[in-house]
């Protein structure tokens, strides 16, 4: 995913920068500017617009962020990153099968659902949108 977070952590540590000024200063819809702030997809221009702008290289406005895997509480509203060190628990209790090990981890965790995000963040976001969590 690509993601203005590196965008984001600039706007913030330059005190005299807002959001709104992607619509005053910079000249974006009110739309084009949310969807910079939430990480939806834009074009190409938005970026170079920014870029120039803000005399910004490409790297400070965006990033590329792969997706990993994490285990969701919806109720609990927390996203449990399935690293090597959940996996060797799967390891360790014999599993190989890909769902059963999914289960596995859902149950020891006391998680609803696994979801592919970038992050914690974006992880319970789509939880959040999810209609079907594990009964």
């Amino acid at each position: 995913m690509i993601s203005f977070r590196p965008f984001r952590q600039w706007l913030v540590a330059n005190p005299k920068r807002k959001q709104s000024d992607l619509v005053r200063e910079v000249g974006l819809h009110p739309r084009t500017a949310n969807k910079v702030w939430n990480d939806e997809n834009v074009n190409l221009e938005t970026v170079n617009r920014i870029c120039e702008y803000y005399s910004l290289r490409v790297e400070q406005v965006i990033e590329y962020l792969e997706d990993q895997r994490f285990a969701v509480d919806i109720e609990n509203k927390k996203a449990y990153l399935i690293d090597e060190g959940i996996q060797s628990l799967v390891d360790a209790e014999g599993i190989y099968d890909g769902e059963e090990a999914d289960r596995f981890i859902l149950d020891q965790l006391n998680a609803d659902l696994i979801i592919e995000a970038p992050d914690e963040e974006k992880a319970l976001e789509i939880a959040q949108k999810t209609k079907n969590p594990r009964e």
